[in-house]
């Protein structure tokens, strides 16, 4: 299971005691930065059975240290081909629901600050900053009239955290393109 959104003082062993409520942890680790040693604010949690990975998914939103975190079932990068996009790039919604993020910076934003910021334009399906470090991300509305409300507002430039963020609708192939090679 993938874990995105963690506070920078959790480590593997409150990641692991905190998933152990739904069954038996094989392996819990929070991702670090390899010359800082600092966590990235993501991490993985494989579950001893399909059942507690099940429940675990079925409970959430799930907050850890204080923080919610997004949760979502980590797919094998042998999997992760053109024909298998990561989960986070698929959309069940309507079009224009999902809108791009540009300008992110891993130092002022996170998955919980962003998610409280776009709250106010409507309810959200999901929130992801990519791990490639390049600024990218994306927000998921659940109607298309709170994606608009948020296009809408100031042209799609957003300040959040003190940074300018843009917003727009997306088309995603691209970015499932260059996330793949980088893997």
């Amino acid at each position: 299971m993938f874990i995105g959104g963690l506070s920078h003082e959790t480590n593997d062993d409150a990641l692991r005691v905190y998933f152990t409520q739904w069954g038996p942890v094989v392996d819990a680790i929070v991702i670090r930065d390899p010359a800082t040693k600092q966590s990235r604010g993501f991490g993985f949690v494989t579950f001893a059975t399909i059942a507690s990975l099940e429940a675990a998914m079925m409970d959430r939103p799930h907050v850890i240290a204080g923080k919610t975190v997004d949760s979502k079932r980590a797919i094998p990068r042998e999997q992760m081909t053109p024909m298998f996009p990561p989960p986070f790039f698929a959309c069940e919604q309507a079009p224009g629901c999902k809108l791009l993020l540009s300008g992110l910076n891993w130092d002022y934003h996170r998955v919980d600050t962003l998610r409280v910021y776009f709250e106010k334009f409507g309810s959200l399906d999901q929130v992801e900053i990519l791990g490639d470090h390049r600024g990218f991300g994306f927000v998921v509305f659940e109607d298309k009239q709170s994606a608009d409300k948020c296009l809408n507002e100031n042209n799609g430039r957003h300040i959040i955290a003190s940074k300018r963020v843009d917003v727009r609708v997306g088309v995603f192939t691209f970015l499932i393109d260059r996330f793949l090679t980088l893997l």
